[in-house]
């Protein structure tokens, strides 16, 4: 795989072009790949001056989180082995690493292991420079078409205000962003690690753990739930476990009216995500 820009962008990082093979990632980013020099082997992210001002925002992000939050925070991450910047654009080369399983295969203990360590990162305190998120959003046009004819859906989408509110009310710390059974990697010792940080943010905790655990449950993982937000609320010293269930419920419904409306095209999601509306809502009461 030839990709003629990045020749000038390795040697910063200290790679040699001519040694190394480039490969896609086995993740969706468009912006990053594998750097395979043997016996080493890297990812990849780059985002040069013609880029989106988004992915150069986003890049620029997750670079920072690197250099300054990651060495510091009780989770861990792909270490960043080089990284450049400049008016040209800026690049990371992290570790490679294997993929965490797909979330069908993930095991209860998995995904409680997991709320344990977003326990931790949440419970920082997010420094200055780090922007608060998410923010606002309409309810996708897919969700308004529903609500004419399913008047449980025409609820919540009336409440989406409301429910982006409920969401924001647990204590603020810092926030993945993007956070999905997906972005978590094995090392080679099998401990997980989360990945992929330009989406970092402050904000409630709540919208990562309605990603983590909605996303995994339309993947047809089989999230204990229960277990997740107890073990979750102990290690984060919340006392009300009901009220922390509410918000990440409001949370979950709100993401899913706003930013997983994609999701509706697959060919088993309408009915998955409709039937998963509906327990939602109950839990609100």
């Amino acid at each position: 795989m030839e990709v003629p820009e990045l020749a000038a962008i390795l040697p910063k990082l200290g790679v040699d072009p001519a040694g190394v093979e480039l490969a896609p990632t086995a993740g969706p980013l468009d912006n990053a790949l594998l750097v395979i020099a043997p016996p080493q082997r890297y990812v990849l992210k780059y985002a040069l001056a013609h880029a989106s001002p988004g992915l150069q925002a986003d890049l620029r992000r997750e670079l920072a989180f690197y250099r300054e939050l990651a060495p510091t925070l009780p989770i861990a991450t792909p270490r960043l082995v080089a990284s450049w910047e400049g008016v040209e654009g800026c690049a990371l080369l992290l570790e490679a690493h294997s993929p965490a399983l797909p979330a069908e295969a993930w095991t209860p203990g998995m995904y409680v292991w997991a709320a344990q360590l977003l326990a931790g990162l949440h419970g920082r305190q997010p420094p200055a420079w780090l922007e608060a998120g998410p923010p606002p959003a309409e309810v996708a046009r897919e969700w308004l078409d529903i609500a004419g004819i399913d008047p449980v859906v025409a609820r919540v989408v009336s409440m989406a205000s409301y429910l982006y509110g409920v969401a924001g009310g647990v204590s603020h710390g810092i926030c993945h962003g993007d956070c999905r059974t997906g972005n978590f990697l094995l090392d080679g010792a099998g401990n997980l690690l989360l990945a992929n940080w330009q989406g970092i943010h402050r904000g409630s905790p709540t919208w990562d753990l309605a990603s983590f655990i909605g996303l995994a449950l339309a993947e047809g993982g089989m999230v204990p739930e229960e277990d997740v937000l107890e073990v979750y609320a102990e290690a984060r010293g919340i006392t009300s476990l009901p009220g922390l269930a509410r918000a990440v419920a409001a949370a979950e419904i709100w993401l899913i009216l706003t930013r997983w409306s994609p999701l509706l095209q697959a060919e088993d999601q309408p009915s998955r995500l409709l039937a998963r509306l509906h327990e939602l809502v109950d839990r609100l009461g």
